[in-house]
């Protein structure tokens, strides 16, 4: 990392079988963040970009009947983070990476959440109803090549 202006961090073990492996979530998403942390504090790399997850929200479309937050979400929609509905072990090592990141302060971390990145075409509608869910490649770069270039000085 050594002379890098920015760090993008998008690697985390995914939310398949959270019930089964829960101590992978909390090695590879939380450790594995605080390793890039200690790497970028020893290089002096000063910018963070870290991709979290929509499901830090607790949305589905099974759960829209139980009062959680649905898409399309809004600043109005949000409840408070502490009146949100973790989906499982991932969501809840997103969103303790999200919350530790905030405290370093040698690093000016932007934090995305971005869901589900849609392998196919933008609005591929072969998914069901689930399509709408998913962001595009195209769109996630479009996301964190703005967040690179946001100052955040």
């Amino acid at each position: 990392m050594q002379g890098q202006d920015a760090v993008v961090h998008l690697a985390a073990y995914p939310s398949y079988r959270t019930d089964i492996y829960p101590q992978l979530y909390t090695r590879l998403n939380i450790i594995g963040v605080a390793k890039v942390v200690e790497a970028m504090l020893k290089t002096g790399t000063k910018k963070l970009v870290y991709i979290s997850s929509g499901s830090v929200y607790g949305f589905g479309p099974e759960r829209a009947m139980e009062g959680w937050v649905t898409p399309p979400i809004t600043e109005e929609k949000l409840p408070s983070e502490a009146q949100w509905k973790l989906l499982d072990v991932y969501s809840a090592s997103k969103l303790a990476c999200e919350a530790w990141l905030k405290n370093i302060q040698d690093i000016n971390t932007i934090v995305l959440r971005i869901n589900c990145i849609e392998p196919y075409h933008e609005g591929a509608k072969d998914r069901g109803d689930h399509w709408g869910w998913w962001c595009s490649q195209r769109l996630a770069a479009r996301a964190i090549r703005a967040a690179l270039i946001y100052d955040t000085d």
